[in-house]
């Protein structure tokens, strides 16, 4: 009986852990992804920087 309560104890303490790597990857995975990602296409929810005006020629007609 006492080496059943051992192993379904040492199951228990695994799901925990495994829990927890779990949440660990939910929250790391996405940072690392979009450190990988260029530039341009990462934080959409970040203010975009003013372009840069193009100096043309020619004035602008009002």
């Amino acid at each position: 009986m006492r080496i059943k309560l051992d192993r379904k104890n040492k199951k228990q303490q695994a799901m925990k852990k495994n829990k927890i790597y779990i949440l660990i990857l939910i929250f790391v995975l996405p940072v690392l992804l979009e450190s990988c990602r260029p530039y341009r296409d990462r934080r959409p929810w970040m203010p975009k920087k003013h372009k840069k005006q193009k100096l043309s020629s020619k004035p602008r007609r009002r």
